[in-house]
């Protein structure tokens, strides 16, 4: 399956791109559950919070919510949308996590729900909330691929995560109705080409 997607930036970080690549994400280190023997000084540990799917690099699908989010998110000169395609095999097309698929949301919320009864929940709330993309909830979308996912089969997993989104933007009257899809891709080896649109 093949898929052309976009990524608002700057200029500066465009040009990076095309020459090295998005870069890898990092290893979310952190006790979700308290664990007999857990150190608690992990969570002060994380150096950079995961966006609302995780850590990955993030895209849109649509042309026109791209621009519209570059116009009035990336507040530099010379700021850009990059075009990338993005070619998925069988095999990895076995490997989304996504999460438009109802039965997928389902599950995923269904662990959600148990995460939340866990004591130490309402501090990992505050260390993973941040005002543009929930930290929290992409914190959790790594546990739930680690747990879940990742358990199901020692050769899967998610090489990306899809969803709907709902990106506040000028017009959106702060709707909660989904506006576009996004992708966070976890694995850039299925980034094909990158260019300047």
């Amino acid at each position: 399956m093949k898929y052309l997607l976009y990524h608002a930036t700057n200029k500066v970080n465009a040009d990076k791109i095309k020459d090295e690549g998005f870069c890898p994400k990092p290893e979310i280190r952190f006790p979700l559950v308290k664990r007999e023997g857990a150190n608690p000084r992990m969570v002060s540990r994380v150096k950079k919070k995961p966006g609302s799917l995780g850590y990955g690099s993030y895209f849109f699908s649509s042309k026109v919510l791209t621009e519209l989010y570059r116009k009035e998110k990336i507040l530099v000169e010379g700021s850009c949308i990059l075009t990338v395609s993005l070619v998925l095999d069988d095999n990895q097309e076995k490997c989304v996590l996504d999460l438009t698929d109802e039965e997928t949301l389902d599950y995923f919320l269904e662990y959600k729900e148990r995460i939340v009864s866990q004591p130490n929940y309402q501090d990992l709330e505050k260390v993973f909330r941040n005002d543009n993309q929930s930290s929290l909830e992409g914190a959790l979308v790594e546990h739930f691929i680690k747990d879940v996912i990742n358990a199901q089969s020692t050769s899967q997993h998610a090489i990306l995560v899809r969803a709907m989104t709902v990106s506040q933007i000028k017009g959106s009257n702060r709707s909660y109705v989904a506006n576009g899809f996004e992708y966070c891709i976890r694995d850039n080896q299925v980034l094909k080409t990158v260019s300047l649109m």
